[in-house]
This record gives structure tokens, sequence and C-alpha cells, in this order.
């Protein structure tokens, strides 16, 4: 994690990434596929403000910017639309590369 003191996001993070293959295994016997859609930060009214945080996050990232509502919902629209029906139990992330 690119920051200290967020051990414990961290770490609900690792949980969330388990739940999603587990269900995946016990969901797809119904048709039912599980993705686990990794946002990273985005375009809101606190970066508008210029708190230093989020230069800092800015920084973390390989692309200079951060991204937008409508990156991360067309995304996640292509996962639950029909050219997604082959992902499932996958941790797939879409954050600038903030976690690399």
């Amino acid at each position: 994690m690119p920051f200290p003191g967020i051990s414990v996001y961290a770490a609900s993070k690792g949980a969330i990434v388990g739940l999603t293959k587990g269900l995946a295994r016990e969901l797809a016997p119904k048709g039912i596929t599980i993705q686990q859609c990794a946002a990273g930060p985005g375009r809101h009214r606190r970066q508008l403000r210029g708190r230093p945080c989020c230069a800092a996050q800015l920084n973390a990232m390989a692309l200079d910017r951060f991204g937008d509502a409508g990156e991360i919902g067309a995304f996640v629209s292509f996962l639950a639309g029909p050219d997604g029906g082959f992902f499932t139990g996958a941790s797939l992330s879409i954050d600038g590369a903030c976690t690399s």
C-alpha cells in the first residue's frame, strides 16, 4: 500500500479477493459469475479542494490523472454484459496503476 496507516483497509481488500474466488466457485453451477472491481482514486470534490493527500495519491499513480465515474462505469458495464461472461473469480483493478 502506498501510504502508512491503512493496514486494516489493505487487509479488508485481501478478504474481498478470497470471498470473490470462493463465491465464483460456489455460484458458477447456477450460471452466476462474480468479479471484484478494485477502482482506484477518482475525481471528486476532495481533489478539487487541493488537499495534500490528493497530490500524494496522484504521485503514486502511473497515469498523471485521476479516473472518472464514466470510466469505472464502462468497465463494470462490460463485466456485467454479454462480453464479460467468461470472467469469474477475477480481481480486476482499474486504478491508473496506483497499486502496481
